[in-house]
């Protein structure tokens, strides 16, 4: 346009039956803005572009706003019987915001599951929410409801090169029944597939470990 911004009017992306669309207005020199809905009815068909294994269905929008450090984007989506290495779900939906997406992204924001089974144990529901606290960490709350596992933690989580911090300032719930909680602050250390668990004291039924 005049002011020598790319403008696409009626932006179009197919893959398969997946298909994106909307319109972006790109600054010279800055990250673009604009809305752009997806429709995805057979995720398999894209799974290849994420690297990944997928199934399901998922609808949604893509904005983005702002200019410069101010710019941020925003997803929101809706899934069902989605199936993924790590998890399924018959129901699925998020709002997950990333701030300064062409920076250092900070992405934040909650997803929600409905009768998912996460490492074998069936839920009812789950419900992840996170939020930036820095430029590299994050507060998180987690909460799973399931016929033999309930849970219910809060814990700042401080990503790494190769795993993570967590410190868990909160952890309540139950197993087959027996309730368990920790009587103090949690910290674990992820360095790949080990976990390094600092000494705690936990609660299980009426006693303690």
């Amino acid at each position: 346009d005049a002011a020598g911004d790319v403008v696409l009017e009626n932006l179009t992306a197919i893959a398969g039956s997946a298909r994106l669309s909307g319109k972006l207005r790109w600054p010279k020199g800055d990250a673009p803005t604009g809305t752009l809905g997806f429709s995805a009815p057979d995720l398999a068909e894209v799974a290849p572009l994420f690297l990944t294994e997928l199934a399901g269905a998922a609808t949604g929008d893509i904005e983005m706003r702002g200019a410069g450090e101010a710019h941020a984007t925003e997803i929101r989506f809706n899934g069902r019987n989605i199936v993924t290495p790590s998890f399924t779900a018959t129901t699925a939906e998020g709002n997950i915001s990333i701030a300064t997406l062409f920076g250092v992204p900070r992405p934040e924001g909650q997803v929600k599951l409905a009768k998912a089974r996460i490492g074998g144990q069936r839920f009812d529901s789950a419900t992840v929410t996170a939020k930036a606290t820095g430029a590299n960490t994050y507060r998180t709350a987690v909460k799973l409801a399931g016929p033999d596992l309930s849970l219910d933690a809060d814990a700042v989580v401080t990503p790494g090169s190769s795993g993570a911090r967590y410190a868990v300032s909160r952890l309540a719930g139950k197993l087959r029944g027996i309730p368990f909680s920790a009587s103090a602050p949690l910290v674990l250390q992820q360095a790949g597939e080990t976990v390094t668990l600092e000494p705690a004291r936990l609660a299980i039924g009426k006693g303690n470990i």
